[in-house]
C-alpha cells in the first residue's frame, strides 16, 4: 500500500529528528497560511526527498521505480540500507549493526543553525539579561531571608531555549513550566527514596526525561532540574518542597521576561502555543 504524504513527512521528520521547515519558509515567503495545502505538500516533498535520499545509498536500489515503496522493494534479493533494516526495526543482528553504523554517523541530513543578525543577538541578549537579573534579585533579597533557592543552575539553559529559539516546542510555556517543575518533583522524590548518590543522580534524571516525554513537556533544562536536587548533599527546608517552589517561581519570572521581550522584537512572536 502506498505511503500517505502526511506519513512520509511524519516518519522522515521523526527518524531524522529534522524540525519542520514550516519556520524556515515562513520567513522566506514561500508559505503564509499555517496549515495550508501548500504547507502539505512542502512537508511531504521533504520527507520524500530524504528517504530517496536514504535509498540511493543501498545498493540495490532502483532509480527508475515509480515510487518510494517501489523503490525500495522492487530488488528481488537485495538487502534494505543499512539503518532501516527494511521495517524501521532495530539490527538483528551485531554485523548489520556494526554494518549500518557507518551510515548512520555521516551525518549530512541537516545543516547548522545560521548566525543570527544584530537584531536577534541583540533581543536575546536582552531577555537572557533581564531574566536572569530578576531570579538574581528575588534569590539575593527574598531567598536567602526565606532559605528559598529561586536561582537554580537550569535556568541558565532555560535562557538559552527561550530567547535563542523562541519557536522551538521546547521553549514553549508547556514545556518550560511543566518540564522545569516535572524535574524538581521526580529529582526530590528520587532523593528521599534513594540516598546514594551515584544511583540517584542518574535515574531522577532518565526518569524526569521519561515522564517529560510521556507528558509531551519535554524541555532539556528540567533533565538537569532534576539532577540538581537529586545529587545534592542535603534536603532543603519543607522537606524539599521548597526546592519546587523556588523553580516554580524563577520559572515565573523567566516566562514573564520572555512573553514581553520576544514580542517587542519585530519579528519574534511568542508564545507559538501554550498548551
Amino acid at each position: 500500500m502506498a505511503t500517505s504524504t502526511s506519513e512520509l513527512a511524519r516518519g522522515a521528520h521523526q527518524r531524522h529528528g529534522l524540525a519542520s521547515p514550516m519556520h524556515t519558509a515562513y520567513d522566506s515567503g514561500e508559505l503564509s497560511h499555517p496549515g495550508s495545502e501548500r504547507e502539505r505538500d512542502y512537508e511531504a516533498g521533504l520527507a520524500r526527498e530524504i528517504q530517496l535520499q536514504d535509498l540511493s545509498l543501498d545498493p540495490g536500489f532502483d532509480a527508475n521505480a515509480t515510487s518510494i515503496e517501489g523503490a525500495r522493494d522492487a530488488p528481488a534479493g537485495k538487502s534494505p540500507a543499512p539503518s532501516e533494516n527494511g521495517k524501521g526495526l532495530p539490527p538483528e543482528s551485531w554485523s548489520e549493526y556494526f554494518r549500518g553504523l557507518p551510515y548512520k554517523l555521516r551525518g549530512g541530513l541537516d545543516t547548522a543553525l545560521p548566525i543570527p543578525d544584530v537584531h536577534e543577538l541583540f533581543w536575546s541578549f536582552v531577555g537572557a539579561f533581564v531574566s536572569i537579573m530578576a531570579i538574581s534579585l528575588l534569590n539575593h533579597f527574598a531567598g536567602v531571608e526565606e532559605q528559598i533557592v529561586y536561582l537554580v543552575g537550569s535556568f541558565g539553559a532555560s535562557a538559552v531555549l527561550l530567547f535563542a529559539v523562541t519557536e522551538s516546542k521546547l521553549a514553549q510555556p508547556r514545556n518550560f513550566v511543566g518540564g522545569q517543575i516535572l524535574g524538581a518533583l521526580v529529582g526530590l522524590g528520587i532523593r528521599h527514596a534513594i540516598h546514594v548518590p551515584w544511583v540517584a543522580s542518574p535515574l531522577a534524571m532518565a526518569l524526569s526525561l521519561t515522564g517529560m516525554q510521556l507528558t509531551s513537556t519535554t524541555h532539556p533544562p528540567g533533565g538537569a532540574t532534576a539532577l540538581i536536587i537529586a545529587a545534592s548533599a542535603s534536603i532543603p527546608k519543607w522537606a524539599g518542597f521548597s526546592y519546587v517552589v523556588g523553580v516554580a517561581g524563577g520559572c515565573a519570572i523567566m516566562l514573564a521576561v520572555a512573553l514581553i521581550t520576544n514580542n517587542l522584537a519585530p519579528r519574534r512572536r511568542y508564545p507559538t502555543f501554550w498548551w
